[in-house]
C-alpha cells in the first residue's frame, strides 16, 4: 500500500507540473531570485525573539514542537509522536506559557495549556517568542508568550504550494496552499492532512527482564484548513481568518501497564474552529485597531480498562465530553507623540463558556483588562517602556500589573546593548481548577508573579559575517501557585499553597557568513534553570529547595546550516538534562529521568520547481524517555517532495 501511495503522489505531481508548464508560459521559479538569508535567522531583542519565513519553511511539515525544540531554549515536554506536547518557559509550568494566534489566546479553557504538537507550522506566517515585560500584554504568560501570526502581502501574483511527505512507521503528510494576491486583496487557503501508524519498536525498561516491544494503539490523524481574506483600503486594513482542525488520536498504554494484559482502549478526539476579524485604520503617526474572535472547541476522551482474562470485563471507564467557546474582543490605539515617544491604549473583554459532563453545571465567566503604556527614546543611548494593566474577572478586581524595561547602548560601542526589566503578571485558575467534579475549588485565587531580568547583547560588525550574542539572567516569584493535592476522600483538590521561585541564565547566539558562494549559519541556545517551591508546605513536606518535576536544570541545542548553490545541509544537536519525576527523596531509582543527547540531520536539493529533502531524526538511535514510561521512537526518516510556482 505504501508503494502505491508513493507512485500515485509522484504521478499527480508530474501531471500538475506538465499542465501548468503547458498552459502558463509566464510562470517563473521562485528560486530564480537569489536571496541571501539563513535557514534560521532570528532577531533577538530585549524580551523578544523572531523567526523569519525561511526558518518556518525549513520545518513546514512539522509542528511547533520541532521549531521550539531545535531553535530555542524553551523546554518541550513530549509524550511522543501523536501525544501531548507542552512548553515550559523559564522554569514555569505548561499552563504558564501563553500562546496567541493573531493576538488571541488558544490555551484551552479547561486545562489552560496548549498541545504544541497540534499546531502545524504550515499554517503560520510569523512566530515570535516574548518574555519578561514583552509578555505582559495579556494575563496568563507568567513564563512567556508564543505569538503566532498570519500576515497579508499584496501584489499581483498567484502562488501554488504542494508538499507530500513520507516517513517511517507509515507516516504520510499532504500539504497544499493557494495564494491569490492583488493590489488591494489577498486570498489565501491552506490545507493539510497528516497520519501515522506510529508503531515503532522500543526497549521496555519497565518489564523484567527488559525486552524490545512494538508500540500498539498509537495511530493518529490530523487534518485541517485555514482560510484568510485581507482587504487593503487606502488607510485601513480588513482581515478575516478561519482555522479549523480535526485531531483523532489513539493513546497507547504506558510501559508499566503492558504486563497487566486485558483489552484496554484509550483515545482522544479534538475539533476546534477558530475565527477572527480585525479592522485597522492608520493615520500619520498612529493607528486604531478593533479585533474580535470566536473560538469553539470539542473534545471527547475515552478510557476503558479490563481485567486480564477473557471475556475482559470492564474495570474502569471514563467517557468525557467537553465543549468550550470563547468570544474575545480587543480595542487598541497607538499614537506617536513628539519625535521619540509612542503612547498606546488597549481594552480587552473576553467571555468564556464550558459545557462538560465532568462539571455539575454549564459554567461561564468574563474577563476584562485595560492597559496604558508609553515607549520613549530618552537619548541616543537610552530607551524605555512603561505599561500599566488593570484586570477584572467577573467584575472582581485582580489588581494592577505594571511592567518596565530600560535599554542602554553605549555611544562609544554601539555593538553592545544592556537591558533590564521588571514585570508583574497574573494567571486565572482554569475552568477545571474551579469546577471539576469532584474536587474543583471555586475559592481559588489567581496566581501572581513578579519577575526581573537583565541581559547583555553583543552584535559586532564583522566583514562578510553577522554575529549576535545575548546572555540574560532572571529571577521570578509566583505566589498562590495552584497545586492539585490528594485528599482523604480519594480525589484530588487544587489549592493555592505553593510559592515557587524560578531563576536562571540563558544564552542565545547566531553566526552567519558567506564565503565563495557558501552560506554558513551556526546558532546555539542554552538555559540553566533552577525552580523550587519555597512555601511553608514545601518545607513541611521536605520538598523545599528541590527542583520541580519535569524541569531540567540544563537544556540546550546547537544548529548548523550550510548552503551551496542548490544544495542545503542541516545538523541539529539537542541536550536535555536530568529531570525529577518525584519530590520524594527516598525514590532514588524511579524519581528521575536521565539526560540524553539527540542528533538530527537533513539534506535537500532544489531542482527547478521541485525541492526534495531527506530528514533523519534521532540519528544515533538513542533509547530515551521524555516522560516517565512513555517510549520514544528510535532512528526514523522522512522524505519530502515540495513543489512551488508563482505566476505574475
Amino acid at each position: 500500500m505504501s508503494k502505491i501511495k508513493i507512485i500515485l503522489t509522484l504521478l499527480i505531481f508530474q501531471l500538475c507540473a506538465d499542465n501548468l508548464l503547458a498552459d502558463v508560459p509566464d510562470t517563473i521559479q521562485l528560486t530564480s531570485i537569489e536571496i541571501r538569508a539563513n535557514a534560521i535567522d532570528s532577531e533577538i531583542q530585549n524580551g523578544r525573539k523572531s523567526f523569519d519565513t525561511l526558518s518556518l519553511q525549513s520545518l513546514a511539515s512539522g509542528s511547533l514542537t520541532e521549531l521550539l525544540r531545535h531553535h530555542s531554549s524553551v523546554f518541550i515536554k513530549s509524550n511522543g509522536p501523536g501525544g501531548l506536547s507542552t512548553a515550559s518557559f523559564r522554569g514555569t509550568a505548561a499552563n504558564h506559557t501563553l500562546v496567541l494566534w493573531n493576538g488571541f489566546p488558544v490555551n484551552g479553557l479547561q486545562l489552560g495549556q496548549v498541545d504544541f504538537s497540534t499546531i502545524p507550522i504550515y499554517f503560520i506566517d510569523q512566530i515570535n517568542l516574548a518574555w519578561g515585560h514583552a509578555a505582559n500584554k495579556r494575563p496568563g504568560g507568567l513564563g512567556g508568550v508564543v505569538e503566532l501570526n498570519n500576515k497579508p502581502s499584496f501584489g499581483n501574483n498567484i502562488d501554488v504550494d504542494i508538499m507530500q511527505t513520507i516517513g517511517s512507521y507509515n507516516t504520510f503528510g499532504t500539504f497544499a496552499g493557494l495564494s491569490i494576491r492583488k493590489k488591494n486583496v489577498h486570498l489565501k487557503t491552506r490545507v493539510f492532512r497528516k497520519s501515522s501508524a506510529n508503531d515503532f519498536e522500543y526497549l521496555n525498561t519497565a518489564s523484567f527482564p527488559k525486552q524490545t516491544m512494538k508500540q500498539k494503539n498509537a495511530d493518529h490523524i490530523d487534518k485541517g484548513f485555514l482560510q484568510e481574506v485581507h482587504i487593503n483600503f487606502k488607510k485601513s486594513l480588513l482581515s478575516f481568518a478561519s482555522w479549523n482542525q480535526w485531531n483523532d488520536r489513539s493513546l497507547p498504554p504506558i510501559m508499566t501497564n503492558l504486563e497487566r494484559g486485558g483489552d484496554p482502549k484509550e483515545f482522544q478526539n479534538d475539533r476546534f474552529h477558530r475565527n477572527f476579524l480585525s479592522y485597522q485604520y492608520f493615520w500619520d503617526g498612529g493607528k486604531v485597531a478593533f479585533k474580535t474572535s470566536y473560538f469553539k472547541e470539542f473534545q471527547h476522551y475515552y478510557l476503558r480498562t479490563t481485567n486480564a482474562l477473557p471475556p475482559y470485563l470492564t474495570v474502569s471507564l471514563i467517557d468525557s465530553y467537553n465543549e468550550s467557546s470563547s468570544l474575545m474582543n480587543s480595542f487598541d490605539v497607538e499614537q506617536q507623540l513628539f519625535k521619540h515617544t509612542k503612547l498606546y491604549f488597549q481594552f480587552l473583554f473576553d467571555d468564556e463558556r464550558v459545557t462538560s459532563n465532568n462539571f455539575l453545571n454549564d459554567e461561564n465567566r468574563s474577563k476584562t483588562s485595560v492597559s496604558v503604556g508609553a515607549e520613549t527614546a530618552l537619548s541616543k543611548s537610552f530607551t524605555s517602556e512603561l505599561s500599566l494593566r488593570y484586570d477584572w474577572v467577573e467584575k472582581t478586581a485582580s489588581g494592577l500589573n505594571p511592567s518596565l524595561s530600560i535599554s542602554y547602548i553605549p555611544e562609544t560601542m554601539r555593538s553592545l546593548r544592556f537591558s533590564m526589566g521588571f514585570v508583574r503578571n497574573l494567571r486565572y485558575p482554569s475552568m477545571n481548577d474551579l469546577f471539576w467534579f469532584p474536587g474543583g475549588n471555586s475559592d481559588l485565587n489567581p496566581e501572581h508573579s513578579s519577575s526581573a531580568d537583565f541581559s547583555i547583547g553583543f552584535s559586532p560588525k564583522i566583514q562578510n559575517a553577522n554575529l549576535n550574542v545575548r546572555v540574560s539572567g532572571y529571577i521570578s516569584e509566583v505566589t498562590d501557585w495552584i497545586q492539585w493535592r490528594p485528599t482523604a476522600y480519594r480525589y484530588w483538590v487544587p489549592e493555592n499553597i505553593a510559592r515557587v521561585v524560578a531563576r536562571g541564565i540563558e544564552w542565545q547566539q547566531q553566526l552567519n557568513f558567506n564565503y565563495s558562494g557558501l552560506d554558513f549559519h551556526l546558532s546555539s541556545n542554552y538555559a540553566y534553570t533552577i525552580t523550587t517551591d519555597e512555601s511553608p508546605v514545601g518545607k513541611i513536606e521536605n520538598s523545599s529547595g528541590k527542583q520541580l518535576i519535569y524541569i531540567p536544570k540544563h537544556n540546550g541545542n546547537v544548529f548548523l546550516n550550510t548552503r551551496y548553490k542548490l544544495l542545503n545541509f542541516t545538523y541539529n544537536i539537542g541536550y536535555t538534562g536530568v529531570r525529577s519525576t518525584s519530590l520524594n527523596s527516598n525514590d532514588n531509582y524511579f524519581g528521575y529521568l536521565p539526560s540524553y543527547w539527540m542528533h538530527n540531520a537533513s539534506i535537500n536539493y532544489q531542482l527547478n520547481y521541485w525541492n526534495i529533502s531527506l530528514k533523519a531524526n534521532n540519528l544515533l538511535d538513542k533509547s530515551y524517555q521524555a516522560v516517565m514510561w512513555r517510549p520514544m521512537p528510535g532512528r526514523h526518516f522522512e522524505i519530502a517532495l515540495h513543489y512551488r510556482f508563482e505566476k505574475h
